[in-house]
This record gives structure tokens, C-alpha cells and sequence, in this order.
């Protein structure tokens, strides 16, 4: 079970305000979710884990991506959890800002998703960087 589960569901289930019934049932739900095998290393075997922690999109905007993982491999995995309805375009270009943001942060190998909890799908957001492209920023820094 991942060290930040208890803390995340805590803050979840406050947030809506579950009564303790259809927590404990929610919880068994999500533990059972974050093991399979898509996302197991979002939530098991990774180096490092931000939460909720801000970026700065542009002067003038900062945003807060779900969960930014360091994985063993060097990849940070953007994810951004949704509950409700799959609206593409708008939940990609806002995942699509954070990877940018973490690209011009200084982090190399930068990889975004949405994943919709509801129905499993997980989709991986490019943000438009080519690959000619990210290795000259690569060389540049």
C-alpha cells in the first residue's frame, strides 16, 4: 500500500464529505485501482512523489498538478486524476501546460496523463515538444 494513501484518501473523503459506510467502501475501491499493473508504479515503485505541490504555468498563472512522480527509469509522470465526463480538449491542454512547465523547469523526460477514475481510461498527453526539440533543450541545459 503506497505511504501517501491514507493521507490522500483522508483529504479526499473530507473534501466530499463520505460519510464512513461509503469510505471504507471508496477505499477498498481505490486500492484495488492503484494496483493494477497501467498505474502500479505511480502509487508503488517510484523514486520520489509531489503531490498537489504548485507550478508556475506563466507570470501570472500557477497551477497544481494531482501527482508528479519521479520514476526509477528518470521519467516524471504527470497525473491528472478526473471523476467526471472525458473532455479532452480542455483536460489535455491543462495537462499539456504542466508538462510544458515542468520541460522549462529543467526536468528532461516529462510524460503527462489524465486518468479517468471512473472508467479506468488513461490518456497520455503530448505537449507538442518534438523529439528534435527536446533534445536541443536537453543539450541547452
Amino acid at each position: 500500500e503506497p505511504e501517501d494513501l491514507d493521507w490522500a484518501f483522508l483529504k479526499w473523503k473530507t473534501a466530499v464529505r463520505l460519510d464512513e459506510k461509503i469510505s471504507a467502501e471508496w477505499k477498498s475501491i481505490l486500492k484495488r485501482v492503484i494496483s493494477q499493473k497501467e498505474v502500479y508504479n505511480w502509487f508503488h515503485d517510484f523514486v520520489k512523489v509531489i503531490n498537489e505541490q504548485s507550478i508556475v504555468i506563466s507570470n501570472e498563472e500557477t497551477r497544481r498538478p494531482d501527482r508528479v512522480v519521479i520514476t526509477k527509469d528518470g521519467y516524471t509522470d504527470i497525473i491528472d486524476y478526473k471523476t467526471g465526463e472525458e473532455h479532452s480538449s480542455s483536460h489535455s491542454n491543462q495537462v499539456k501546460k504542466y508538462v510544458t512547465a515542468y520541460h522549462n523547469a529543467g526536468f528532461k523526460k516529462v510524460r503527462g496523463f489524465i486518468w479517468y477514475i471512473y472508467s479506468g481510461k488513461i490518456v497520455t498527453v503530448d505537449d507538442g515538444l518534438t523529439a528534435t526539440q527536446i533534445l536541443y533543450n536537453d543539450e541547452k541545459k
